[in-house]
């Protein structure tokens, strides 16, 4: 009976796949490499934005791209365009507009397909974003049909390598099959250190990815570590946003929950919902379900008055029930048997 209790919670969406919508924070500067079509003035802008986003100046970012965007085709060429594109995707993400940042990876996508080979490097950044925010809108098999074609693109670098061994443990982990999903997040891991990535959210969201796949196997002990790398990450890295940290919190509360730490699951989800109550740009969907597993944990604490507050809350959202806006891998594994974009 315990430990069918403790089962109970699960983690939300944005907390196992989100990392790969981030994974853009670096990644379009590195894009550029070896793409001699691309102007002198577009690489100058480039380099802007990539100052702004390893700052964290994502408004800067989103205004600058967006004054870019609306003289679409830009003045920079349109061997430069799937890189605003895909830029102005990564901005969206990292402000919760995902449907936004899903169209603009798209356009990307379908820019850079024009300019390159199949399997060009060059691809491998607004697949990523595009796949990561299909996932967190619950576009499960759209989404892995990214992730399919990132594993078919050549590596020139390890943090290309990094993108393809953490694709790769995502399509693994909603497959069950939790042990290969491991070896791949650690490789992504190594890979990222490697290219000298160590220290920033990118590795962060990686290790949560790692606690997950632990997770799953109930080795919780080795699951808290995790995230205790990833919190020690996220300390460090100046490219850290709010989401980071909220989905770090979200991730630690289903740990203790399974673990039936019920009181410590419900101070993880109190400091994440303060955290997301604070910052901007979270859609309604993130936000909803970090309230429905909050409001899980209060009732199992006892607290059923401050659990409907907060269930209300979540209502007002216009957001899912609260069995919808919490995912299992039952779940994530009959969505991947359907099609859907």
């Amino acid at each position: 009976m315990r430990q069918n209790a403790n089962r109970q919670i699960r983690i939300h969406k944005l907390a196992v796949f989100l990392s790969l919508s981030l994974l853009g924070r670096q990644a379009m500067a590195q894009g550029t490499n070896g793409q001699g079509s691309l102007t002198a003035p577009c690489l100058t802008f480039n380099r802007q934005i990539l100052d702004d986003l390893s700052h964290n100046r994502l408004q800067d970012a989103e205004s600058a791209l967006s004054r870019k965007l609306s003289e679409y085709p830009t003045s920079l060429g349109r061997s430069c365009d799937w890189l605003i594109l895909g830029n102005r995707a990564v901005v969206a993400a990292r402000l919760g507009q995902l449907d936004r940042a899903e169209n603009y990876a798209a356009r990307a996508v379908g820019i850079a397909e024009k300019l390159c080979n199949s399997d060009d490097p060059m691809l491998l950044r607004p697949l990523a974003t595009l796949g990561s925010v299909r996932f967190e809108q619950n576009k499960i098999a759209g989404a892995l049909q990214v992730f399919e074609r990132m594993r078919l693109i050549r590596t020139e670098s390890p943090a290309d390598l990094a993108f393809i061994h953490n694709a790769a443990g995502a399509l693994l982990l909603t497959q069950g099959r939790n042990q290969e999903a491991e070896a791949e997040y650690l490789l992504s891991i190594a890979s990222y250190e490697q290219s000298g990535y160590g220290e920033t959210a990118d590795t962060a969201g990686v290790l949560i990815m790692l606690a997950r796949a632990y997770m799953s196997d109930r080795r919780f002990p080795e699951a808290l570590r995790a995230l205790d790398r990833a919190g020690t990450a996220l300390d460090s890295a100046s490219d850290a946003v709010p989401m980071d940290r909220i989905k770090l919190l979200n991730t630690r509360a289903a740990v203790h929950g399974d673990m039936g730490r019920w009181p410590d699951a419900c101070e993880d989800l109190a400091a994440a919902v303060s955290l997301a109550d604070s910052a901007s740009g979270n859609s309604a969907i993130q936000q909803s379900g970090l309230l429905a597993n909050y409001a899980l944990v209060l009732r199992k604490n006892r607290r059923s008055r401050e659990a409907r507050q907060i269930e209300s809350r979540a209502s007002e959202l216009n957001a899912t029930s609260l069995g919808n806006a919490l995912v299992d891998k039952s779940e994530l594994l009959a969505k991947t048997n359907t099609v859907g974009k």
